[in-house]
């Protein structure tokens, strides 16, 4: 149970850190408020899924996908409908933040490109 010791207490470290800036107040408009919050959620989103997958696990399955894991523990009583909601939105959440990032990456890199394109025909 080592390791599911460990997720419960970064999942506890997050949750304690998300709570302390948020009440220092931010604001989303600004691009660095809104990548640490993003961040953070993203990893504690993570977390979580990773707790289901493992606490699943456990139990002697092997959960093809972050909802799997969720509908093993829903069946096993582990969870409740309410619970199971969650993960899925949360596999939701997780899934469109890396697409959204992976999107991002691939803005930066291509204009960083051009800009070294540029760079070599006017310098």
């Amino acid at each position: 149970m080592g390791v599911v010791s460990k997720i419960v207490g970064a999942i506890v470290e997050y949750t304690r850190n998300i709570d302390r800036e948020v009440e220092r107040g931010f604001n989303l408009n600004e691009w660095g408020d809104l990548m640490k919050y993003l961040h953070g959620l993203q990893i504690q989103a993570q977390l979580l899924i990773d707790l289901f997958q493992r606490a699943s696990s456990l139990l002697g399955y092997v959960p093809s996908t972050y909802v799997n894991a969720g509908e093993i523990l829903l069946r096993e009583g582990i969870i409740d409908e309410k619970d199971f909601s969650f993960i899925v939105r949360l596999s939701g959440f997780e899934i469109l933040l890396f697409t959204s990032i992976c999107l991002l990456i691939y803005v930066l890199l291509k204009t960083f490109c051009v800009a070294v394109v540029i760079g070599e025909c006017f310098f």
